[in-house]
């Protein structure tokens, strides 16, 4: 576990790579597809409520990738290789994550599985696609120093640097929103009407968005966004 825990600090990395996989599946699916098979990385989307996948990427070489693939079928129990304590603990974890409604935010956990009688840790990324499904981004730890630069290799184009990501994961669901308005073009007073709060409330808001960033002006907020792929989004 300690070993595990030295390693975390690549967390933000592997959680920045997964914002800029899952962009780009959303955008092209045939660049997506391409990645897919070629990197480190297990992608997999899964369901909301029982937590079984439904999709996972190729098979890759280590045998616990080898598992993954081969010995899990479609719609397998992963709770059934899985270690008891972690499983509860992360889906404690999960839960949080999707009350909070956030599609533009990123579930972080350590998952821990057997596969004859070998233990192997996971470090796992978890963006909620929409009410039904999950979208996951999964590496063995012992793959964790290979996974960020085989994707930087790939991906010919950056959505944003990792300092402006680190930024960006302060923000608040609220902050993410009226940002968004901000950017494209909503007064104060206009984003206070749509969502019935005072004008005062959003200058407060705003006010937090240009710290936590460390912007000073709209044309920054909207270079931001834009680099985010945030204006227009829903």
């Amino acid at each position: 576990m300690n070993n595990i825990l030295s390693k975390s600090r690549l967390g933000n990395s592997i959680t920045f790579d997964a914002f800029k996989i899952f962009k780009l599946y959303n955008i092209d699916k045939t660049k997506f597809n391409y990645l897919s098979e070629n990197m480190s990385y297990i992608i997999y989307i899964e369901d909301v409520k029982t937590l079984n996948w439904n999709w996972k990427n190729r098979d890759l070489t280590d045998n616990s990738h080898y598992y993954f693939k081969n010995e899990l079928p479609k719609g397998i129990e992963l709770k059934l290789y899985s270690d008891k304590m972690f499983w509860n603990y992360n889906k404690n974890i999960i839960n949080k994550f999707h009350k909070m409604n956030d599609k533009s935010s990123i579930c972080r956990y350590y998952m821990k599985f057997e596969f004859d009688k070998i233990t192997h840790w996971y470090f796992n990324s978890k963006i909620l696609i929409d009410d039904d499904k999950y979208f996951n981004i999964t590496i063995n730890i012992d793959n964790l120093l290979v996974g960020s630069s085989k994707i930087k290799n790939i991906l010919n184009y950056t959505f944003s640097d990792c300092e402006s990501w680190e930024k960006f994961k302060l923000l608040s669901k609220r902050e993410k929103e009226i940002m968004k308005k901000l950017a494209a073009g909503n007064s104060n007073q206009e984003i206070g009407f749509n969502y019935g709060i005072k004008e005062s409330t959003i200058r407060k808001h705003r006010e937090n968005i240009y710290k936590k960033l460390n912007i000073k002006n709209i044309l920054e907020l909207e270079k931001f966004c834009s680099a985010f792929e945030l204006i227009g989004a829903v």
